[in-house]
């Protein structure tokens, strides 16, 4: 473990707890990760306007579609295509995926299909799928475009994945 010196008096300063490697004074960072936490960000357009943007930095469900209910409102002037409840992004940052909930014309990710089973009870029980930095979401004429903001550890390039 690397230790800095304290420019006053000299003595060895230790960034990182020995045992855990917790980065100290920052809750949740391990030593050799950038001292951020990691985030989702969803840019909404709808018919070339400014984009809405939403931030995700906590675990949350966000449901996408036409209802007042929605945390992503579509707006139902043009976007007919849109369900009142669309699809699912299943966020836990820095992972986020997208489940569609039987919507009548589909959700598309980077031009493909999301995959729906219509037989499940619970749409959380459905594959969904993973989506990473830089891809684009259609709902609708609705664009949704997904930013993923990762602290990633020095030396590692592994790419971060759901567990199940």
């Amino acid at each position: 473990m690397t230790s800095d010196t304290a420019v006053e008096c000299g003595h060895g300063i230790r960034p990182n707890c020995d045992p855990c490697g917790s980065r100290l004074g920052r809750p949740g960072n391990r030593m050799g990760e950038i001292g951020m936490s990691s985030r989702v960000i969803l840019d909404v357009t709808e018919y070339g306007e400014n984009a809405r943007t939403y931030v995700f930095e906590e675990p949350q469900l966000c449901l996408v579609g036409r209802a007042p209910s929605c945390h992503i409102q579509i707006s139902a002037v043009g976007h007919m295509q849109v369900s009142r409840h669309h699809c699912l992004f299943e966020i836990d940052p820095p992972l986020v995926r997208i489940r569609d909930l039987h919507s009548k014309n589909g959700t598309y990710v980077n031009g493909e299909r999301v995959e729906y089973v219509a037989d499940l009870a619970d749409p959380l029980d459905a594959p969904g799928t993973n989506l990473k930095d830089g891809d684009i979401v259609l709902v609708g004429n609705a664009i949704v475009r997904v930013t993923v903001e990762a602290p990633m550890p020095v030396g590692h390039a592994e790419e971060y994945s759901w567990s199940n």
